[in-house]
């Protein structure tokens, strides 16, 4: 790759665009192969630091024309993640996580929800660094400050149109990454999440204090999911994915009516799309929809409600959620 001079400077300096048409035109040499593996060594570094730190920040999120400021908290206690989340702006939110459990604690309307839960990733996407290279392209961009720390940014581009492009931004000392970008097909930032401070933890006695649920507030508790890996088959099968698209996981549990929901998940290493099917209602998404850099779409298959749903380009999730029909008798696998 030729050397950029502006881009080791600050990858600020570069209209998105232009990053994009620098990055996709710049012929792939040797030095591109080592900086392949440069990116890997760093994501996968940043993984482990995901799940391995201790550390306290507050960030910005910024989504569609809202900007948010939250406080997060990540404490590893024998073994075990624990997590919480703070909204210091907009509507009063609380959120703490354990490996099975999400409680979201919302003042406004003087409720608890507890929701049983498989374990995941919220604020990250998860990455399967091998497969990467099959669907992206890996770049390093230099070195940058956020939050007064030196930080190696790196950019993950897309192959196909099936996806968004990442820019990480991640800590030179710890890994973790301490600015994220999600850029669309045309390069521009469609979702940002920026720590404006960070404080490592080396040490962590215990988990913080329980206070319970507050005085005069309801409790609302959701079934706990359960995978496949509990013996129960999924009865829908998938034709024709998009490129690159696997099947990562099955889960279902019963809603609040006793409804069954099915929920399968779709990954090609690093985007992912959920889709969930119930048995259709009066009410259901049909057609498009979007949230910031989420885009969705619903529709009925086989007296079925099916919602696609993930952080890709729309045809993504609309190819993906009309390749699901019901599994033919015999048990044919997915594809």
């Amino acid at each position: 790759m030729p050397r950029l001079p502006a881009m080791t400077r600050g990858v600020e300096a570069l209209p998105p665009a232009a990053l994009m048409v620098m990055l996709l035109l710049a012929p792939q040499t040797g030095a591109g192969a080592s900086a392949n593996a440069e990116v890997k060594a760093a994501l996968a570094r940043m993984t482990q630091a995901l799940h391995s730190l201790s550390y306290t920040g507050t960030f910005v999120y910024l989504h569609g024309d809202r900007l948010d400021t939250l406080r997060f908290s990540h404490t590893v206690h024998d073994g075990q993640e624990l997590e919480r989340l703070v909204s210091l702006n907009g509507v009063a939110r609380e959120v703490h996580r354990d490996p099975t459990t999400v409680v979201c604690v919302m003042p406004d309307a003087k409720a608890v929800l507890v929701e049983k839960r498989i374990p995941a990733t919220q604020l990250w996407p998860s990455l399967d660094v091998a497969r990467l290279g099959q669907f992206y392209r890996l770049h390093t961009l230099g070195d940058s400050r956020v939050a007064g720390r030196v930080a190696q940014v790196v950019g993950i581009i897309p192959r196909d149109a099936l996806r968004y492009g990442y820019r990480f931004y991640l800590d030179r000392e710890t890994g973790l990454p301490l600015k994220t970008d999600l850029m669309n097909e045309e390069a521009n930032p469609i979702e940002q999440i920026m720590f404006t401070s960070l404080g490592l933890h080396a040490d962590v006695s215990g988990p913080e204090e329980d206070e319970g649920v507050p005085n005069g507030y309801r409790t609302v508790t959701q079934n706990a999911p359960q995978s496949d890996q509990k013996g129960v088959a999924s009865q829908w099968v998938f034709r024709n994915l998009p490129v690159g698209f696997a099947l990562h996981g099955h889960h279902h549990w019963a809603d609040a009516t006793g409804a069954q929901v099915e929920q399968l998940v779709l990954t090609d290493g690093l985007a992912s799309v959920s889709v969930y099917v119930e048995r259709s209602g009066s009410e259901g998404l049909q057609g498009a929809a979007h949230i910031g850099a989420v885009n969705a779409w619903g529709g009925r298959v086989a007296d079925h409600q099916v919602t696609a749903v993930g952080e890709v380009p729309h045809g993504t999730v609309r190819q993906v959620a009309e390749a699901l029909s019901p599994r033919p008798a015999g048990g044919d696998r997915n594809d």
